[in-house]
């Protein structure tokens, strides 16, 4: 018999020891066949084991690399040493161009003396001196990009190193990086008012889009990179005409084009849902991956937008009318979920989940989207910029430091 052989092999047999009678207890024939057969079918599931990982250690092998195992255990030591310090700690460069990012629950800062990268307890893991003229940050899951607005150059970071930089053939306009690798660079030329450069994830050149009469402001890729989306305007006489662009990376087909008529485009960005959100100065639009509109809502006579957020949960804008200011957001899936007043000025503004931070007079206020809760927390830093950390955590990035505000 097979599982007979097995035993032998697998030395599943009674104690070779004797046991003295006093000792032994009544033997049951059953319950003794069952254990061995529990015994066998463990050490067949600690096989099995070995083999599924052995098999996904070999599909997978392009993620056992050096930094993924420096991921992991410096991830380990940040947790183990998160108390060893506070990132109200953190003290960097008064410089005149500062550019400030969340990149894997790190606090990114760059500015025109350099780039610096702090634990989410204020230890410094990357310090970059390399000197760049007006530097702008976009972060992804796997990586944070550095581009010199109005310069050449740009630098891909990932948790602990530079891993690439480069000088584009002009001026860079904007960029973004998508969760995929892949990276945008937008510029302008001479030949061209627009030329969008696509880099994939090992940040080789894939392919590139001239753009001989639109000017491009912004550019958005899906997390997966599989979409580009390119926001844009170009003139027809003193007519300014606007039109969002949709293209699928792989292929070679050129845009899906939606004109966007009497208004001035201002930003645009991919949901986590492949939702697209567009925000021009008197509009809100959202749109599914194919160009079909979704939800649009004007802003109304004299009525344009201030402040804006964006990201894979949705999209937030400040409208301001004469001296009254009103909140308008868009979810995931390209639905509004909120548009009603805001109460004082208004300075900022951000979008974490289903809560949206407003940096407003001498407090920041936290809305929920979900119940309309409105809490507040005393502040009275001027000058700062807002990045959110958790549904109850603020970072308040000023020109020398950073302050912590916590929500109860």
């Amino acid at each position: 018999m097979f599982l007979d052989k097995l035993k032998r092999y697998l030395r599943v047999k009674d104690s070779p020891q004797a046991i003295k009678a006093e000792y032994a207890s009544p033997r049951n024939e059953y319950y003794g066949k069952v254990s061995e057969r529990f015994s066998i079918a463990q050490t067949l599931l600690y096989v099995l084991l070995t083999l599924v990982v052995l098999i996904s250690l070999m599909i997978n092998s392009e993620w056992i690399t050096y930094e993924n195992f420096y991921y992991f255990f410096s991830d380990m030591g940040d947790y183990i040493t998160s108390s060893d310090s506070n990132i109200e700690d953190v003290m960097y460069s008064v410089d005149r161009n500062q550019s400030f990012e969340l990149y894997g629950g790190k606090l990114a800062v760059a500015g025109n003396s350099g780039f610096k990268l702090y634990t989410s307890s204020g230890r410094l893991i990357v310090d970059d001196s390399e000197d760049i003229g007006n530097p702008k940050l976009e972060a992804s899951d796997r990586y944070l990009l550095m581009y010199d607005s109005g310069g050449t150059e740009f630098r891909i970071y990932n948790m602990f190193t530079e891993i690439f930089s480069d000088h584009a053939a002009g001026d860079i306009f904007t960029a973004d990086v998508a969760d995929s690798g892949d990276v945008v660079i937008v510029t302008k030329g001479d030949a061209y008012n627009s030329s969008i450069d696509l880099y994939n994830s090992k940040f080789k050149l894939k392919k590139s889009y001239k753009l001989a009469n639109d000017y491009v402001v912004d550019v958005s890729l899906s997390s997966n990179g599989a979409k580009l989306a390119v926001l844009s305007y170009s003139f027809n006489g003193a007519e300014v005409i606007s039109k969002v662009g949709i293209t699928d990376t792989s292929g070679n087909g050129g845009f899906n084009e939606i004109k966007i008529n009497g208004s001035f485009p201002l930003y645009c960005e991919f949901t986590s849902s492949g939702r697209l959100n567009v925000i021009c100065d008197d509009r809100i639009v959202s749109y599914e991956e194919n160009g079909r509109e979704i939800k649009e809502i004007l802003f109304g006579d004299d009525g344009r937008a201030v402040f804006a957020d964006m990201n894979s949960d949705g999209a937030a804008v400040v409208v301001q009318k004469n001296q009254e200011y009103r909140l308008i957001v868009f979810d995931r899936n390209g639905n509004s979920v909120y548009n009603d007043h805001l109460s004082g000025s208004t300075e900022g503004i951000r979008l974490y989940g289903s809560f949206v931070f407003v940096d407003s007079d001498e407090t920041i206020m936290r809305i929920d989207l979900s119940s309309k809760k409105v809490s507040r927390v005393p502040c009275r830093y001027f000058g700062g910029e807002m990045l959110i950390k958790s549904d109850q955590e603020v970072l308040l990035c000023l020109p020398e430091r950073v302050k912590y505000i916590k929500f109860e």
